[in-house]
């Protein structure tokens, strides 16, 4: 099994060599893709959406949420983001897809469910493809450190070749 592992500065590209990188093979995937909610200049917040059909989306986190789940100036939806992940990744862990997690990240992490589950993805039988925080966290330190993970840095010096290095990985 494939096990990777990409990691770099925020906004560097994982969720973008994510996308092609799915959108390059041809076999089942199962996950979640995040992304950002702008207004003009501003970041409000991050939403969250699934890879099986129907597509299912919701708000991971916004300036907006009243909550005592915060990263930084988020509040965080922790039980949305259960809702739609965890179902997502139980789904997939279940059948014989492509784990894909964007991203391994604080908001994410707020999650003990999403703990247990990137866990068992990355320790069982599916080929997995997340993302995961660059700076150091003892879960992610740990995770990283796996047997048979492969970490993967991104950068502007590979951001836009790496997709096919990856691609070839999980075919």
């Amino acid at each position: 099994m494939t096990k990777i592992l990409l990691t770099g500065r925020p906004g560097c590209g994982k969720t973008t060599v994510i996308k092609r990188t799915i959108a390059g093979l041809n076999r089942p995937c199962c996950g979640f893709c995040t992304s950002e909610i702008r207004d003009s200049d501003s970041r409000l917040g991050f939403a969250i959406e699934t890879l099986t059909e129907p597509r299912r989306s919701g708000i991971l986190a916004h300036v907006g949420i009243k909550t005592s789940a915060r990263v930084g100036k988020y509040g965080v939806n922790v039980e949305e983001f259960e809702k739609l992940a965890v179902t997502e990744l139980t789904r997939g862990l279940d059948k014989d897809d492509l784990i894909v997690i964007d991203e391994i990240g604080r908001m994410e992490l707020l999650s003990n469910a999403f703990r247990q589950l990137v866990e068992k993805a990355l320790t069982g039988g599916n080929d997995v493809l997340a993302s995961i925080m660059l700076g150091p966290d003892t879960f992610c330190d740990r995770l990283k450190r796996l047997p048979g993970v492969r970490l993967v840095r991104i950068g502007r010096n590979n951001r836009e070749t790496v997709g096919e290095t990856i691609i070839k990985l999980l075919r």
